[in-house]
């Protein structure tokens, strides 16, 4: 997203983000960007879903761009896909009852708040927050075209000098974990620290001849390359396996278990013997 410009105090609001922990499989949705400060990322689910969550921010009270280029975003949505889809953000539309899903009337903007009701009827998108966000109006919204999925939805008190509550939902879904990839560990007790320490003097040598001749960056390319060219020559290393194990299983129920499956491995045996 492009800057905003500051405020007569310079200050600068707006902007979206959308935070995921990087154990989960998920992407950015690019095709999906419009002119609008909005964001869409695609999170795998275990059943083969898609799970595509949207973050956007409409800025101005009378600024109608922004929901058609949110309305563009999710017309790109294949419909055929069956996605899961989870639209939050400040709408700064404060003049819709939510409960009859109509706009309130005799309120300014009413253009507006009308066209992201169409918005929301056209993509079967229910709206799930029906508490004021600031002050008497509820300006942050959460959208979805699978409400089953949302246990829980409620507001908590702003974050520093925020004046809008946040908006906190519990959705049951399962998540794809990302598989973990194998990681690198020095055996540092078994590396040539002489070899090393050689190296690195003839490294200090070569930036002392460089430096008068050579920028900072340069300088700095040439130690980090030595070093890490030091560290493979002389510190064994070895690839990390990959953890399977589940924490809550500790060593004596696992002893446990496998007494069990040879039992149970015997028991096949025996059975299978007799039936011939």
């Amino acid at each position: 997203m492009g800057e905003r410009t500051p405020n007569k105090k310079g200050q600068s609001h707006g902007g979206v983000l959308i935070a995921i922990k990087n154990d989960y499989q998920s992407v950015q949705c690019n095709e999906l960007q419009t002119d609008c400060e909005v964001i869409f990322v695609e999170i795998t689910l275990f059943n083969s879903r898609k799970l595509i969550e949207g973050s956007f921010y409409r800025p101005k009270p009378d600024d109608d761009t922004s929901l058609n280029c949110l309305n563009e975003s999710l017309k790109r949505i294949n419909p055929n896909s069956k996605s899961v889809l989870l639209i939050g953000g400040d709408f700064n539309l404060g003049n819709i009852d939510w409960g009859s899903a109509s706009t309130i009337p005799g309120k300014p903007n009413i253009k507006q708040h009308q066209e992201l009701l169409d918005i929301a009827a056209d993509h079967s998108l229910s709206q799930l927050v029906d508490k004021p966000t600031r002050k008497d109006k509820t300006l942050d919204l959460l959208f979805t075209n699978y409400p089953s999925i949302v246990d829980n939805i409620e507001t908590i008190p702003p974050i520093g000098e925020a004046d809008h509550d946040i908006i906190l939902s519990v959705c049951n879904t399962s998540l794809r974990r990302c598989k973990p990839k194998p990681r690198l560990i020095l055996k540092y007790s078994k590396a040539n620290w002489n070899g090393i320490n050689e190296d690195l003097i003839e490294t200090h040598n070569q930036i002392l001849k460089d430096q008068d001749h050579k920028n900072i960056d340069e300088l700095w390319s040439i130690f980090k390359n030595n070093l890490q060219t030091s560290v493979s020559k002389h510190i064994p290393s070895k690839l990390s396996k990959r953890n399977n194990k589940l924490p809550w299983i500790s060593n004596d129920l696992r002893k446990k278990m496998n007494i069990y499956k040879r039992k149970l491995s015997k028991r096949n045996k025996h059975q299978s013997k007799s039936n011939k």
